[in-house]
Formats: structure tokens, sequence, C-alpha cells
């Protein structure tokens, strides 16, 4: 996976595989967001995680990937890539709000993106409310996409090439530009 991270922090954070052992961390992890967060993450205030959701992010399943940064005290993010139907995938992100805008959340889709691609999954999908369309301009970087407003949810669909050499996004330290 991706080599620790700086953070404004001054503490490393690694990105790794989920595990079962991290449930704790992930739920106390959940606790530290916003309201605002875990609306923009689950289209709904939730105050734990769904049940079914995190047991399975957390089985080591090859058909979901769960991806957590970690720091050597807490969880600080997950993100997931779940495979749906054929070469189709559901990606999610989820960045603590006080570690948000350091490169984690583009440093968990990397690793994401990685999966997806030596799995044959072309097709990914992500939903999210309309103020966060940025996050399909970034998207873009990583295959073309398409956007459609269903019920104030915006679902964008990114369309990967099989043999296409896949862009990396470069993270920056702090501080640099």
């Amino acid at each position: 996976m991706e080599p620790p991270m700086p953070s404004r922090h001054a503490t490393a954070v690694q990105i790794r595989p989920a595990t079962p052992a991290d449930r704790p961390a992930l739920t106390e992890m959940l606790a530290r967001c916003s309201e605002s967060t875990r609306l923009k993450r689950f289209l709904a205030p939730l105050r734990s995680f769904p049940e079914r959701y995190l047991t399975e992010a957390l089985a080591g399943h090859a058909d979901h990937l769960a991806l957590v940064a970690a720091t050597p005290t807490a969880v600080v993010a997950l993100a997931s890539c779940r495979a749906t139907v054929g070469a189709t995938a559901d990606l999610a992100v989820l960045v603590e709000d006080a570690w948000q805008r350091q490169g984690i959340g583009t440093c968990l889709l990397n690793g994401l993106l990685d999966h997806a691609d030596r799995n044959g999954l072309r097709t990914l999908k992500a939903t999210m409310r309309p103020e966060q369309d940025w996050i399909m301009w970034a998207l873009r970087a990583f295959g073309a996409c398409t956007a459609r407003l269903s019920m104030a949810v915006l679902e964008v669909t990114m369309r990967r090439e099989p043999h296409r050499a896949r862009h990396q996004a470069h993270i920056h330290p702090p501080g640099e530009v």
C-alpha cells in the first residue's frame, strides 16, 4: 500500500486494509465525524455504521475491499470498493473532519482504484449530495465520468479503460503546492 504520509498534525498516517479488529476504532472515528460529514457519506446523519455494511467491509472478501487510514492511536478514515454486478463496483470514502483536505481521501481512492483494476472492475459508481460535485470533477482524472441527479442525490459513474495506464494523483506534503 502507500507509505506513511505526513500530515499537519505531525503524525504518520498509514493506509492499510481494514480488519475486524478495526471495528471499535471505526465506531470511535464515526462518533468524531460531524453530522455534516456523516450526511455527505451516508446521505443521512447516521450515528453508527450500518451493521451489514461494516461486517461485510471488515470481512476481507475480495468483492469488498475496505481500507483504513490509521495513525498510531486512531483510525481517521475508511474507504471501500464493493463489487456489485458484472464489472461494476460502488466506491465510498469517509475521512474524519479534522483529517480532511490533507490528501488522505486521494490516497485511499488510489488504493481502491488499484484494487478495481486488478479485479477487472471497469465501471465504478459513487453517490453523493449535489453540493459535492467537486468529487466528480476530481474523479475525471481516473476515468470518464457521467453524472445523473436523482431525488436530490448525484449518482456518478466512472468508466475505466482496461489497458490504459491510470493517472496516480500526486499528494503534496502540507504547505506545498
